[in-house]
């Protein structure tokens, strides 16, 4: 009989695209004089100035995309985990280990203590995943640091809903189920 094919998924959150997509329109609001001038002024200045801006929060508006598609950010069967957002997937037999990470976020540390958590996942070869990256800046970015010791993928827990130990554990308990030993 053949074995049961599991599968979870954990979809995106939009909370985080929305403040970001929030803030900037609120900015935009307060300062709208001064960028009408500016375009007027010197185009472009401003154009340089909006793609800037647009590299800067293109992950975030990507993720506001799939989350009002209903796409699902994280997706573990019994052979893979599928990162959508950055659009690779790792078979279980090639990752070496899964553990979590975390990075101070703003510079107040005692005002606001916000950690930003990921999933870090060490694979045999990224050179292979890191050629299933769909999109063509972040596959640039891994080429240029390609010397730099990045032999792990990351998901950001930040656009993922859902507690962040419950998505550890259904990734690790995938990964000791399924990793062929």
């Amino acid at each position: 009989m053949a074995d049961e094919i599991e599968r979870d998924t954990f979809n995106f959150s939009p909370l985080i695209q929305l403040t970001v997509l929030g803030f900037l329109s609120l900015f935009y609001l307060f300062v709208k004089g001064k960028v009408d001038a500016f375009i007027v002024e010197d185009p472009f200045y401003f154009f340089l100035s909006l793609s800037a801006l647009a590299l800067l929060s293109r992950t975030y508006i990507r993720a506001l995309g799939f989350a009002l598609i209903r796409r699902p950010a994280i997706i573990l069967t019994n052979e893979s985990l599928t990162n959508t957002m950055d659009g690779y997937t790792v078979k279980w037999t090639d990752v070496r280990n899964v553990y979590m990470t975390s990075e101070d976020v703003g510079n107040y540390k005692d005002l606001i203590p916000l950690q930003a958590y990921s999933i870090t996942i060490k694979v045999e070869d990224n050179e292979k995943y890191f050629a299933q990256v769909k999109s063509p800046f972040t596959r640039w970015y891994r080429r240029v640091t390609r010397n730099w010791p990045s032999d792990t993928l990351e998901i950001d827990l930040g656009l993922v809903r859902g507690d962040e130990d419950e998505i550890l554990h259904a990734i690790l308990r995938y990964y000791q189920n399924n990793r062929g030993f």
